[in-house]
């Protein structure tokens, strides 16, 4: 898979991305390197041990991520989270369901890069 296609796979945000790094080289770089990141892994197990604060600080980071590489539907539950948990955690249950919805979209994600002709 190209690097476009990934994009088109994910209903994601290529011009605006290509438009700021100038290369599908460029681009592929810093998917490569999005792949490699702790940050969901951080946030996953913020969750798993009921450490909201550390949570927000996963998932806000990783929403600026998403943002930044044109991954608007990652971008999009994680700033779902990120706005449950701004502040302090409003409703576990809540919290709870966007990050099942962040861990569909991360996975997706992930698994479209790793599918890159590199």
């Amino acid at each position: 898979m190209k690097v476009q296609e990934l994009y088109s796979q994910l209903e994601a945000d290529y011009e605006n991305v290509i438009s700021r790094l100038a290369t599908e080289d460029r681009v592929a770089k810093y998917l490569h390197k999005f792949t490699q990141t702790t940050d969901y892994n951080d946030l996953q197990t913020a969750v798993n041990a009921g450490d909201w604060e550390k949570a927000f600080l996963a998932v806000h980071t990783l929403k600026g991520m998403a943002l930044n590489l044109g991954f608007s539907k990652l971008a999009s539950v994680s700033s779902s989270l990120t706005e449950e948990l701004r502040g302090g955690l409003k409703s576990e249950s809540a919290a709870l369901s966007y990050f099942s919805q962040v861990t569909e979209e991360y996975k997706r994600t992930i698994e479209a890069i790793n599918m890159l002709e590199i």
